[in-house]
């Protein structure tokens, strides 16, 4: 019994103290992921046997930061996706839908101005 309750011990530490890009993992965020994968990955066909579908196998379902930085941006705003890119970083600002934008507090106001004004 001790052996099962070590790796989960340290799977729950590992959990607990990693950075998550998500607060919940609920239906919406389900529903982004289809729509990401979308006609690209996935396009709507009848599948009755689910283990014998390529696509899923070949998926990566790792979320990264996979924004291409052009170097001239005032705020590196990173974007989500899955596969290729780099780790995601805590108070890093992704892209997010128009009614969920954040107001800059002051510290990151000025140095947004900052970067523009070089």
């Amino acid at each position: 019994m001790a052996l099962y309750l070590l790796p989960l011990l340290a799977l729950s530490l590992y959990a607990g103290l990693s950075h998550r890009w998500t607060e919940r993992l609920d239906s919406f965020v389900m529903l982004r992921f289809g729509a990401f994968a979308g006609d690209k990955v996935f396009p709507l066909l009848i599948g009755r046997k689910s283990d014998k579908v390529p696509e899923l196998d070949e998926m990566s379902g790792v979320v990264r930061d996979v924004a291409t930085y052009p170097g001239d941006e005032a705020i590196n705003i990173g974007r989500l996706g899955f596969g290729e890119g780099s780790k995601l970083g805590e108070g890093r600002r992704y892209e997010c839908f128009q009614g969920d934008d954040e107001p800059l507090n002051s510290h990151k106001f000025q140095r947004m101005q900052q970067n523009i004004h070089r």
